[in-house]
């Protein structure tokens, strides 16, 4: 084999071989440990659980997806500028501030719910998908309004802001009143 030898493997390999000239020249893998990363990946991703799948998916509908899509309706000179990275961060900008406030309605609703948790956590993750969702169906029905209408960012910042507080403070009378329903 020659120095200028590729092996079609999994990695690429520059292997030498003892030659007249040079003597023993050092074996070099180019993405050996790149792959071994990437295979461990995927072996850990097996392991992944349908909730752990689901709740990755609800983070990308509910926070980059509307983002993306916000930015893309308002500016989409932006989405042509910028790179993938920067639009995720801008994206999440955009969304993730909604995410506590939704947070502490679907709290409130997830509260006086039965208790079949096996714990603690698994309450505290399906409050957060609940929060995920709803950040998705604010953010989708609000984009939907402002493009039918053909409506402004300030329109669309002011739709947002409205129905988070009315939901809140929804969120939050259903609780009182299951509150006083029980006693």
């Amino acid at each position: 084999m020659m120095e200028t030898d590729i092996p079609l493997n999994f990695g690429i390999a520059i292997i030498s071989e003892p030659s007249n000239r040079c003597g023993f020249a050092p074996k070099i893998f180019v993405f050996h440990a790149l792959l071994r990363n990437c295979m461990s990946w995927i072996s850990e991703t097996r392991k992944l659980e349908y909730k752990h799948i689901w709740l990755c998916i609800s983070f990308f509908l509910g926070t980059v997806a509307p983002g993306f899509l916000t930015i893309f309706h308002f500016k989409p000179e932006l989405v042509d500028r910028y790179d993938i990275f920067k639009l995720l961060i801008f994206s999440l900008a955009l969304t993730l501030p909604l995410l506590p406030i939704n947070a502490v309605t679907t709290a409130f609703l997830y509260d006086r719910l039965p208790d079949d948790y096996e714990n603690e956590t698994a309450k505290n993750v399906d409050i957060t998908k609940g929060a995920l969702s709803l950040n998705a169906v604010v953010s989708y029905l609000s984009l939907l309004i402002c493009y039918f209408g053909s409506l402004n960012f300030r329109h669309f910042f002011w739709i947002i802001v409205v129905s988070e507080i009315v939901m809140l403070l929804g969120s939050a009378l259903i609780r009182l009143a299951l509150k006083a329903e029980k006693k």
